[in-house]
């Protein structure tokens, strides 16, 4: 059960995080204030059974943060 506990603590670290901001008054095309782990753990922490594909990642990020959406497919890109 660790990583339960695990997740609930990083689910209240992006609670505390977004307080605060204000979603409305910001442009859509300004960058969300989070990092890509804590969008990923957004997007699994709000699925039912707590995972997800890369593509459910994806289409989640795209859905609830406009700033991906505007900018296409180059953010999804792993560069190594």
């Amino acid at each position: 059960m660790h990583s339960s506990k695990a997740l609930s603590l990083v689910n209240s670290a992006l609670t505390h995080s977004a307080q605060g901001s204000n979603p409305v008054a910001s442009s859509c095309y300004t960058k969300p204030p989070y990092s890509y782990v804590q969008l990923i753990m957004q997007a699994i922490l709000s699925s039912p059974d707590k995972q997800l594909t890369l593509s459910d990642i994806y289409a989640y990020i795209s859905r609830h943060f406009p700033f991906y959406r505007a900018t296409g497919k180059g953010w999804q890109v792993w560069n190594m």
